[in-house]
Formats: C-alpha cells, sequence, structure tokens
C-alpha cells in the first residue's frame, strides 16, 4: 500500500500540461546544461538580491533566520527567492548552492536552471525568481538546524554576462 500511495504522489508531482505549455521551454525543477561564461567576462554584471519567499520576494538580512522546511518526501530545504537588477533572464544559467560557513564545504544540492521570461515576475525596475528549494544534503534536520549557511548565487546571461550574490543565513526550524 506504502509503494502504491508513493507511486500516486510521485505521478500527481509532475502535473499535466496546459495549452499554452511549449515543450521546448525548460520549466522549472529541469536541470539545465552547465554554462561557464569564457575569460574576460564582467563578473559585475547586474545587481542579486537573496531573499525567501513562494509568493513575493521577503528580504532577509545578512545573518538572519531562515526557516528550515521538510518537504513533502522527507528532505530538509530553505526556500529561496532572488531579485535580478540590470539582468536579462531570458536564457540567463541559474546556479544557487548553500555552503557550510565554518568549513566551506558544501551543505546543498546545487540548483541548476536555465530561465526564461515564463519563469520570473517582472516588478518595478527588476525581476523576480520566486520558489526555489535549497535541499540539504542531510538525513535528518537537526544535522542543519542551528547551523550558518552562505548562499551562492551565479547568473550567467546569454551574452556570457556573470551576475553574482551571496548571503549567509541562520537556519531555524520555527516548528515546535
Amino acid at each position: 500500500m506504502r509503494r502504491v500511495i508513493g507511486l500516486l504522489v510521485l505521478v500527481l508531482s509532475w502535473g499535466c500540461p496546459s495549452e499554452d505549455d511549449d515543450p521546448t521551454d525548460v520549466g522549472p525543477g529541469t536541470d539545465a546544461p552547465r554554462v561557464d561564461a569564457g575569460e574576460g567576462v564582467d563578473a559585475s554584471v547586474g545587481r542579486i538580491e537573496i531573499g525567501t519567499g513562494l509568493s513575493e520576494f521577503i528580504d532577509v538580512a545578512e545573518g538572519a533566520d531562515v526557516e528550515l522546511v521538510m518537504g513533502p518526501q522527507g528532505g530538509w530545504h530553505v526556500d529561496v527567492a532572488l531579485r535580478l537588477y540590470d539582468l536579462d533572464p531570458m536564457d540567463m544559467q541559474l546556479e544557487i548552492e548553500g555552503f557550510y560557513v565554518e568549513d566551506d564545504e558544501s551543505a546543498t544540492i546545487q540548483i541548476e536552471r536555465l530561465l526564461t521570461l515564463r519563469r520570473v515576475r517582472m516588478e518595478d525596475d527588476h525581476y523576480v525568481r520566486l520558489g526555489d528549494q535549497l535541499v540539504f544534503t542531510v538525513a535528518d534536520g537537526s544535522q542543519v538546524e542551528g547551523r550558518d549557511i552562505r548562499i551562492e548565487v551565479r547568473a550567467i546571461q546569454a551574452d556570457g554576462g556573470v551576475g553574482r550574490a551571496s548571503k549567509v543565513i541562520h537556519v531555524v526550524d520555527f516548528m515546535p
């Protein structure tokens, strides 16, 4: 019975395409091919702000508490949202990864996404990317709870320009 429920959850999580979906468009959750910027590329292109939020961008101060979330498949993650200033998201390679501050070791599975204009939202003078889940490589949330994590973001534009940002967060479990 447990196996049937697990299979049902997996099938339902795939969803169904709608009439306006472009099958050649890389959607959320789809790994994109790695793109490396060439030599001599200006690494200071645009500006990226790191926050959290699923339906809106929530600003997070350097070192602030961010909630640890237990996912439906038993993994542990923090929700990451981005503001992209002076960056063109069309065909942008987005990479997000978390590192333990105390030893600089990787703490998460690296997120790699190929963005399109459908995968961001325009707000005033910037784009917003919501709902990325930075998944920790731990078996139990207690292994990351209370630790400082440095989130690093790299955004490689189609023209080769690279935007970078990093922010340290403190992972907490708000659940009793």
